[in-house]
C-alpha cells in the first residue's frame, strides 16, 4: 500500500510496488506484535516478541499489547558473534527470502515473526546471505515506532 497526501495511491504486493516505485519516499516497514514489559529507562519501553525482546522509544504500561513498526532501511544485519553496539535490540533470526529490488535487496528474516531489511547486494554477498543463513538484526530504539496493537 502506498499512500500519498492521505489517500491510497497504489495497492499491491511489496515486490511489485517496490519494483514499480523504487525511487519514491515510501519506506517498507515490518510490523511486529508484542507485549510491553517493565521499562529499562525513562522514555523507553521493552517489548517481548516471542522469546526475544526489543527496546523502543515510547511509554506503555507493562502487559500492554503493541505493534512495532520497523523500517526496513533501518535494520542492520550481522553474522557471527553478537557485536558490542549502541543498538538496544539484537534479534536472532534466519534468512527466509532475498528479493532483488532495483539497486537494493529486500531480505526477509524469521525472528519469530517476519522482519525485513533493506540492504545492498554487496552487503549480502559480504555476509554470505542465502536462505537459511542465521543472522542478527540490530535495531536502534529511536527508529522504531510503537503503535496500538490491532484488536485480537
Amino acid at each position: 500500500l502506498i499512500l500519498r497526501d492521505g489517500a491510497v495511491h497504489e495497492l499491491g504486493p511489496p515486490e511489485r510496488l517496490l519494483t514499480e516505485f523504487p525511487d519514491g519516499d515510501e519506506t517498507i516497514d515490518s510490523y511486529l506484535l508484542g507485549h510491553s514489559e517493565a521499562s529499562p529507562e525513562p522514555g523507553y519501553v521493552r517489548l517481548r516478541i516471542g522469546d526475544q525482546t526489543l527496546t523502543a522509544a515510547g511509554h506503555l504500561a507493562p502487559g500492554t499489547r503493541a505493534r512495532i513498526a520497523v523500517p526496513a532501511h533501518e535494520v542492520v544485519l550481522a553474522v557471527g558473534e553478537p557485536p558490542r553496539t549502541s543498538a538496544r535490540t539484537l534479534l536472532r533470526g534466519t534468512v527466509t527470502d532475498l528479493q532483488p529490488l532495483g539497486d537494493h535487496l529486500l531480505v526477509t528474516l524469521d525472528v519469530g515473526q517476519p522482519l525485513r531489511a533493506d540492504i545492498t547486494p554487496a552487503a549480502a554477498r559480504d555476509l554470505g546471505l542465502e536462505k537459511g543463513t542465521p543472522v542478527l538484526a540490530l535495531l536502534k530504539a529511536r527508529t522504531l515506532r510503537v503503535l496500538p496493537a490491532p484488536d485480537a
